[in-house]
């Protein structure tokens, strides 16, 4: 099964947004695909993954607004953040590639930092018409 990782630089974008108090910064954040075939892991950086520019395909942009956090989701110490389903449709792309996953992006002091990312179980070969339905979903909790 599929895990979403959040790699260090995720960690510190996070932290930083919550202790500097810009948790209202109006950029949002992005989700993309990725085309190289590569697995997420801890020390994964923006640059570690080939951003998907088959014809068609756009990264979908994520408000603040979207996200919808619940407490209790998997037990007491816990909280799942997660958004509304969201589409990757490739219109008039003759196909022949695939994407491996996807990742999670925003902006901190002028570049780009990848939040998380998960690999999918099964590459997807792309071909025109095709809609990749994603509704990421990150579950925080105590881990002790």
């Amino acid at each position: 099964m599929a895990v979403i990782v959040v790699p260090r630089e995720g960690e510190h974008y996070l932290f930083q947004r919550c202790t500097l108090g810009d948790l209202n910064a109006p950029s949002p954040m992005y989700l993309r695909l990725y085309t190289n075939d590569y697995t997420p892991i801890k020390t994964s950086v923006f640059s570690s993954f080939t951003h998907c520019n088959y014809a068609g395909y756009t990264a979908q942009p994520i408000n603040k607004g979207a996200w919808t956090c619940v407490l209790g989701t998997v037990d007491a110490k816990s909280y799942a953040v997660t958004t509304n389903p969201i589409d990757f449709t490739f219109v008039g792309y003759a196909g022949g590639g695939s994407v491996f996953g996807f990742y999670l992006t925003a902006n901190l002091n002028s570049a780009d930092r990848c939040i998380c990312a998960m690999r999918f179980d099964a590459s997807q070969a792309c071909y025109n018409g095709l809609t990749i339905r994603l509704q990421p979903k990150i579950i925080m909790g105590d881990m002790a």
